[in-house]
């Protein structure tokens, strides 16, 4: 928090959970300097995360998962448990998956955004100013397959 004589400024904060050791470290350390106002951390998983101290406001997080074709337990579970501990954090989900099954469903459960694993770290950034700033993203690759 920065303080000033008028005011009281909050930095945001964005959450990564990824079960991969380098990918978990190499994206926080990537944004954590392309992105100013945000504080990074990253876990391995939501209970390591809940387990790291006490969970204020809402942070943004950004959840590695593999969205399976035969059904979305796993990931509908995780976004379950994000939400018990911060009930309104936007969830943006990476997927190995952009079936639009799978996208849809990670929307149903309650994600603001997919992104493919494909994707650029330039685009991860842009989905996550448009979720901060209250959108939702939807690969168009997604889109276009449904056609």
């Amino acid at each position: 928090m920065l303080k000033s004589d008028n005011y009281i400024q909050t930095r945001d904060e964005l959450v990564i959970i990824d079960d991969n050791n380098f990918h978990r470290t190499c994206f926080c350390r990537t944004l954590s300097d392309w992105i100013d106002d945000t504080d990074v951390s990253a876990f391995k998983s939501v209970d390591e995360w809940i387990k790291s101290g006490p969970i204020e406001g809402n942070p943004i997080v950004l959840i590695r998962v593999r969205i399976r074709d035969d059904g979305h337990e796993d990931m509908a579970e995780t976004i379950a448990r994000v939400h018990g501990v911060a009930a309104n954090a936007p969830v943006i989900i990476i997927s190995n998956n952009e079936d639009p099954v799978a996208v849809v469903a990670a929307l149903e459960h309650g994600a603001r955004g997919v992104i493919s694993q494909k994707s650029t770290l330039e685009m991860a950034l842009a989905v996550i100013r448009l979720v901060r700033a209250g959108g939702v993203f939807i690969p168009a690759a997604s889109l276009l397959e449904q056609r």
